[in-house]
């Protein structure tokens, strides 16, 4: 497509341009170079939230999931054992306290100890006598 000048292609860009992902504008962009405040160039979307190319609100298309953590806009990771994931929205994994575990992955909370087993530090896989 474009033009061809000289053996070359002059590619007629379109503006505005989407938001590239991680970012978002109300109406597209007239530049990829973020200037905070300026909202005719991206602007980061929040923490904890989906933020796909073309995204035209902070919070992209939704928050991250129950069981999951999301350290990136486009990255959502299921919690690893021994931590939890609750709500929605979470950047990081928390860790099961002593007298709780969780032996699976992409949880949202952690287990109680059962009685007559113990669960003592931090990050607890299973149980012990």
């Amino acid at each position: 497509y474009g033009i061809v000048n000289n053996g070359f292609h002059d590619l007629n860009a379109e503006q505005p341009f989407p938001a590239p992902a991680g970012y978002y504008a109300l109406s597209g962009v007239s530049s990829f170079d973020p200037i905070p405040s300026n909202f005719s160039t991206p602007q980061r979307c929040y923490d904890g939230y989906f933020c796909p190319r073309g995204s035209i609100g902070p919070e992209g298309s939704g928050p991250c999931p129950t069981g999951y953590f999301c350290p990136t806009p486009m990255l959502a990771v299921a919690c690893p054992t021994g931590y939890m994931c609750p709500g929605v929205g979470n950047t990081f994994p928390r860790e099961c306290v002593p007298g709780t575990y969780q032996p699976l992955k992409g949880q949202s909370n952690c287990t109680l100890c059962p009685t007559g087993r113990i669960c003592p530090g931090y990050t607890r896989t299973s149980t012990e006598l």
